[in-house]
This record gives structure tokens, sequence and C-alpha cells, in this order.
């Protein structure tokens, strides 16, 4: 179980921006720990086990079991997001976001900060199990995402649904807060080829901007 903690969060994240992840350079390959700079300029830091790696940098085989992601590079020791409780293999974590967050297949929970992060639009944007359908991936898991008082754009399977898909059963809820928060339950968009079958999730969130809105099964489709 992936648990995703970005209570401690100073700036925005968007788990949809490819640029949060992506490998640049790399500055530490060892057996056990692992650290990257994405191109944007975000610090990643694994830790892991049997971990080996090329000439570039690039994991070739070892399993991460944690990662701590620095929005910026300007406080390491308070990252913005820390994920732990995952077996990751090593050389799915450098390949771009469809390959990264592979390790949310499964029952997983994940905690946004307690403040809203911006003053308009999204802090966070969070899904529960990919960005899209990969092969393999036909059901989702049953994800704990607790809103708190963050200003977010929360799907709690897919950011987009364009396969067949089962929703797994998710509960999200969040505090008493003024900040905008859209919640959806299973895909926060269906595209035209794919078919999306919504799972049985709990929604409750307490926030009194007039924007938010809390979405059964997709937030928008095409055809």
């Amino acid at each position: 179980m992936a648990i995703l903690d970005f209570s401690r969060a100073t700036a925005s994240i968007y788990m949809t921006d490819p640029n949060l992840i992506d490998f640049g350079t790399v500055e530490e390959g060892a057996s056990i720990a692992w650290s990257f700079r994405t191109p944007s300029g975000n610090d990643l830091e694994l830790y892991g086990q049997d971990m080996t790696f090329d000439a570039q940098g690039h994991a070739l085989s070892g399993t991460v079991t944690a990662i701590a992601i620095d929005v910026g590079n300007n406080d390491f020791d308070n990252p913005d997001l820390r994920i732990t409780g995952i077996n990751a293999p090593a050389a799915s974590l450098d390949d771009g976001p469809g390959s990264f967050w592979r390790f949310l297949e499964g029952n997983d929970v994940f905690t946004l900060p307690n403040v809203s992060g911006v003053v308009t639009g999204y802090g966070y944007m969070v899904f529960g199990d990919a960005y899209e359908p990969y092969p393999g991936l036909a059901s989702g898991g049953n994800d704990t995402i607790h809103a708190s008082r963050a200003s977010a754009y929360i799907s709690g399977d897919l950011y987009g649904a364009a396969a067949a898909f089962q929703g797994g059963a998710d509960k999200i809820d969040g505090i008493t807060t003024t900040a905008q928060q859209i919640v959806v339950g299973d895909a926060g968009h269906l595209y035209g080829a794919g078919k999306l079958t919504g799972g049985d999730d709990n929604i409750f969130i307490q926030s009194t901007n007039v924007g938010s809105l809390a979405i059964g099964v997709s937030g928008s489709s095409d055809g």
C-alpha cells in the first residue's frame, strides 16, 4: 500500500505534470540510494535496495521502497511529497509519468495539506491509480484520499479513462475550507474510446467555495 504524504507541501503539485518527476541529471547512484534532478529543477531522492545503474545514471535493476520529492529543490529536509509503502522496480521510475506512477495500482492512502496552497485555481491535482489505464490495469484500487483543506482536483482512480476500466471503491473526504475542491469518484475525463464503470465511492467534502463539486463517475467526456 503506497502512502503519499503531501502534508508538508509548500508548492503546488500536479501529479498530471510530467515535469514533476522527469529524469534529468543524476546526483547519486548507490545500491540503497538514488537521487536525480528533473529538467525543471525538482529533486527526487529514491531509497531501496540492490539498485544498479547505467553510465547515464538510469536504473537498471533493484527495488525502490520510498521516494521524496522536493519541488524546486529548495528545502529537502522538508520535501513537498513523501511516498512510502511501495516496492517499485527502480528501472520503471525514470521513464516518465506513464511508468513512474504504476506503484499506485492497489489500495493507497493520500493526505493533502491542511491549507489551500493557492489563492485561486488548484494547488494539487491527484489521481488514485494512474494517469490513464495501461496494459494490465483494468480496475482501480480502493483508495483513501484526504483532501484536508487543500485547493485540489482529485480523481479517485484515473485522470483520463481511454480504455475499458472498472472504478474502485474509493473514500474521499475533506475538512471545512473555503478552498475550491473538485472531487471525481472515478475519472476526471472519459475519452471517446473509453468505457468507464463507476466504483462504489464515498465522497464527503466540506468546502464552502461556490466552485467546488463532488462528481460520482466522470468530470467530463468526449463523444
